[in-house]
């Protein structure tokens, strides 16, 4: 069965001013397009948006931060994925950004470990005899070579766009996603055949 995905550029104002379109096939991820329609429209409209608002698919590392350096507020929701698992979240850990390191919720050490250029983190893991000694490792991590944290070579980016969702502003504009946007795709759906 062929299958498709459509993307919207809608300007922010109540008549719903579609200002691009794009089809992609089915195997295009929802994501992927969202740099280049804001290029598009910015080009051809000869706009600067202020703003790009989307749902979780569109919270990507390389959305957020693509946004975030163009001078566009990234409203992208990021998945949180620390409900995947039973230990504890990453968020708990506090970061010491002069000394470039963390401290787990015990107050134990983390030190910079590594640097994953393909994978655009950094490591930073406890020693495996400090988290194998402590007595709430069992909600900490399953390793026996001790906790590790990554932390996104883009963090401060990442941070910043987090910052937002807990804004007026950030509401405002889902709630006015949500009803704007949305209902053009059960508009387009109800007229194909």
């Amino acid at each position: 069965m062929l299958g498709y995905r459509d993307h919207y550029v809608v300007e922010d104002g109540k008549a719903r001013l579609i200002l691009s379109a794009l089809v992609t096939p089915a195997a295009i991820t929802d994501n992927t397009p969202i740099l280049d329609l804001v290029n598009w429209v910015s080009t051809r409209w000869r706009i600067e948006p202020k703003l790009a608002a989307g749902d979780t698919r569109y919270g990507t590392v390389a959305n957020i931060v693509g946004l975030e350096e163009r001078g566009i507020r990234a409203y992208l929701p990021i998945s949180d994925f620390s409900q995947r698992t039973k230990y504890y979240p990453a968020k708990l850990f506090q970061y010491d950004s002069e000394k470039d390191h963390y401290f787990c919720p015990q107050g134990q050490f983390l030190p910079l470990t590594s640097r994953r250029n393909t994978e655009q983190v950094i490591l930073y893991r406890a020693k495996a005899s400090v988290c194998n000694a402590c007595p709430l490792k069992s909600q900490c991590t399953g390793s026996k070579g001790g906790r590790h944290i990554f932390r996104s070579f883009f963090q401060e980016l990442l941070d910043k766009a987090e910052s937002y969702r807990q804004t007026e502003a950030y509401l405002k504009s889902m709630r006015k996603r949500s009803v704007w946007v949305e209902p053009l795709f059960g508009e387009r759906k109800s007229f194909t055949v």
